[in-house]
């Protein structure tokens, strides 16, 4: 009978897991980027079509939007 080495299974289990766990939260964060995205989309979109939306308004709208997704991207690096 052979001996079954289970620390290299359970390595190889647990390196599993972390890359698992690291794409699923790539995967979160990047679902709510995008949800915010789309709501903000959404807003500039529906105040286009509104007639009754003064140009102060939509303006409020689209800086708003604008300093939103910029908040959620990561900072920009020296290079």
């Amino acid at each position: 009978m052979t001996n079954l080495d289970l620390s290299k299974a359970y390595g190889l289990i647990y390196t599993v897991l972390l890359l698992f766990a690291y794409y699923i939260g790539r995967y979160v964060v990047l679902k709510s980027i995008l949800e915010t995205f789309r709501i903000c989309i959404d807003r500039v979109d529906d105040a286009l079509k509104d007639n009754n939306v003064s140009e102060e308004e939509f303006v409020k709208i689209w800086n708003d939007c604008y300093i939103r997704l910029k908040s959620l991207l990561p900072p920009k690096t020296q290079k």
